[in-house]
């Protein structure tokens, strides 16, 4: 009796979580297969987003020069799914012995698993049909800025 209730809870909380929309907060989904759902039926890319947020000091720039700009998260509100894949939990040793929720395709597939592990930050953009448009460093010189950076994901889009 106690597995299905905490089940339930479980998926009311992350829907709760992932659909709900807020003006000054960024709405981030932790899986795949919700993010790509989201996206095909809201007509959106996902923003998939491999990060390391405890050593990673470029990752650290760009949630503090674009993610956190008010400017970015009205943008993403309107254009994007967001998806995080956050390589800080599996930094000690331990840790990383056990990646098997990422290894196996559980958050994200392969193929883009094995390049978004380094150089980080590492930015997919996926069209809402899943396909790969953009794959690549999520900073650069050309988008330093959250002007920048908007203009870049602008120019992100499926031929």
């Amino acid at each position: 009796m106690k597995t299905p209730l905490f089940a339930l809870c479980l998926l009311i909380a992350n829907s709760v979580c992932v659909f709900s929309e807020g003006e000054d907060k960024l709405q981030w989904v932790a899986d795949y297969d919700v993010a790509t759902k989201l996206a095909s039926e809201q007509n959106r890319r996902v923003f998939v987003l491999f990060t390391n947020s405890k050593v990673c000091v470029p990752c650290k720039l760009l949630k503090t020069n674009v993610i956190e700009k008010q400017e970015f998260i009205d943008y993403a509100n309107k254009n994007l799914i967001l998806l995080m894949v956050d390589y800080a939990p599996y930094h000690s040793k331990e840790a990383k012995m056990d990646l098997s929720e990422i290894e196996d395709g559980k958050k994200i597939p392969k193929e883009l698993w094995m390049k978004g592990r380094g150089p980080w930050p590492y930015l997919f953009v996926l069209a809402p049909d899943k396909e790969v448009i953009y794959s690549g460093v999520a900073n650069g010189e050309d988008r330093k800025t959250v002007q920048e950076y908007l203009k870049f994901l602008d120019g992100v889009k499926k031929p």
